[in-house]
């Protein structure tokens, strides 16, 4: 399923989406769970309160992702020179195919290593997992 723009929010439940492809994305997630499998976005905005987010596929513009308590797990078909970051992390752990900026450094990384895409990246307490080419290695 193809869309311009895709907008998902979950309250308290559970929401499942497989084989969507759009240009502009917005998934929230307040105290549920989404999982997406199969996905091709371009330009993507994921926010997470205490729920949880599962991403499975690529992400072929810029991405950013808020997490306050909750836990976003991303497996990326790219690569991860494809993306240059900004990464925010406060009491949190970020984790980028498993590197570690956790709470412990208060970490502030900007890492503009000559990827086309951007990926942002703002952690409160909660837990972002970032993992590469999960089809291809």
């Amino acid at each position: 399923m193809y869309t311009k723009d895709l907008y998902a929010q979950v309250g308290m439940g559970n929401m499942k989406i497989d084989g969507s492809s759009a240009a502009n994305s917005k998934l929230y997630v307040d105290a549920g769970e989404l999982i997406m499998t199969g996905a091709t976005l371009n330009n993507t905005e994921i926010s997470v309160v205490v729920g949880n987010v599962q991403f499975e596929g690529s992400v072929n513009g810029d991405l950013r992702a808020d997490c306050d308590m909750g836990s976003i797990s991303m497996y990326l078909e790219q690569e991860k020179e494809d993306f240059q970051y900004d990464i925010q992390c406060d009491m949190g752990t970020v984790r980028i195919d498993k590197e570690d900026y956790s709470s412990s450094l208060r970490a502030r990384l900007k890492d503009e290593n000559g990827g086309r895409q951007k990926m942002e990246i703002v952690c409160g307490m909660g837990n972002v997992d970032v993992m590469f080419n999960k089809n291809g290695g």
